[in-house]
């Protein structure tokens, strides 16, 4: 039904009905942004907002949530009636973030949260697994969009619709005003409905994350204990891997990865103090043993001191996620160096610490090289 086929009147108990105008704008974008990070059930039930004007490289997105069955969601808002521009931007902030990896996904949103009426979450990855029981960050995905306006034009609708018929999942609602007595009423209308998807399997509970956590060792434990019974030298060098990181980056620890899939589960990420911010990551094999560990920077990491990673990538293997042909001179890319034995950690560990080094320093602007030299003097 179109918008301009709805109308409504008051009604005044002796027979009488007044129609209410139909508005097309509200007075501005950001006062439909307030009413929506404060009545996100308008969006839609057991919604939770966890980002406004969250920064995306296509520019910011309005209202970043989670809804009742733990998927991310995005919002798109228009003060006025959808247009096609509007669609591009949606799919552009969607396909940015679903080529982040979850622990990367997860420390963006954690660092772009607690602004415009949002609470703020220090640790996504933790807030995620206390409020939906245990369950990994893998039930993000896969992400949903949301386009909301007051109207749409007959091409918005008509590209919307084809692409959640083509099993994208993208939806379309409008808000219709009507101004009453000075205040303006809105009525909800879905447009465009993404398909249903097939039932999904119901997330593994667990205790509460201190038990979560403990799992998570334990996990990454076993797969350590398995790969050094084939190769003993891997607990040499994964030993030697983390002094280095705690010598060039003061205050960093260690988070086992928690997400599901086999490729990730002999991770464990290195987080900043006081960001809380994942940088690099070791990584364990998967059977069957080929390399010993891979020393993997984030995105975050990788942008912060390009040059360092462009010097560094010339005598050493390494690959990218995702896949780039101009390698690291490629932003926005994770880089890994496997390594496949101790000699090659030897021949690497000089670089592998400038590079921690020139992070710490990125990360930490008040850091002065010339001062720890004094100091170890």
């Amino acid at each position: 039904m179109a918008a301009d086929e709805i109308r409504l009147w008051v009604m005044d108990g002796s027979g009488g009905a007044t129609p209410l105008e139909l508005e097309y704008r509200t007075e501005s974008e950001r006062l439909l942004e307030d009413t929506l990070v404060s009545n996100p059930d308008m969006l839609m039930p057991g919604l939770t907002i966890v980002g406004r004007q969250t920064r995306t490289e296509g520019g910011p997105l309005d209202l970043l949530g989670v809804d009742r069955d733990g998927r991310l969601s995005l919002f798109e808002l228009k003060r006025g009636a959808l247009n096609r521009d509007a669609v591009a931007q949606v799919v552009d902030y969607g396909s940015w973030l679903e080529s982040m990896g979850e622990a990367e996904l997860s420390q963006h949103i954690s660092r772009h949260s607690g602004s415009g009426g949002v609470e703020k979450i220090d640790d996504f990855e933790g807030w995620y697994s206390e409020n939906r029981g245990g369950q990994e960050l893998s039930g993000l995905r896969p992400i949903r969009l949301f386009l909301i306006g007051l109207g749409v034009d007959e091409t918005t609708n008509r590209m919307v619709r084809f692409l959640a018929d083509g099993g994208i999942d993208i939806s379309l609602v409008t808000f219709l005003g009507f101004n009453h007595a000075g205040q303006t009423l809105l009525a909800r209308q879905v447009q465009v409905e993404a398909a249903a998807e097939p039932e999904r399997a119901a997330p593994r509970r667990r205790l509460g994350r201190r038990l979560g956590m403990q799992a998570r060792w334990e996990r990454f434990s076993l797969r350590l204990q398995e790969i050094t019974s084939q190769r003993p030298e891997a607990q040499e060098l994964w030993d030697a891997l983390q002094e280095m990181f705690r010598e060039n980056f003061p205050g960093v620890y260690l988070i086992p990865s928690g997400a599901a899939s086999d490729w990730a589960k002999g991770r464990l990420h290195l987080r900043t103090p006081g960001r809380n911010e994942n940088f690099a990551g070791l990584q364990l094999p998967q059977a069957p043993v080929s390399e010993l560990v891979s020393v993997i920077f984030y995105r975050n990491a990788v942008n912060s001191c390009l040059p360092e990673f462009v010097q560094l990538r010339r005598d050493l293997p390494y690959w990218t996620y995702p896949f780039s042909r101009s390698a690291v001179e490629a932003r926005d890319v994770e880089v890994a160096f496997p390594l496949n034995s101790l000699s090659e950690w030897e021949s690497c560990k000089e670089r592998l610490a400038a590079v921690t080094r020139s992070v710490y320093e990125a990360f930490n602007p008040g850091y002065d090289a010339d001062d720890d030299s004094e100091d170890e003097e």
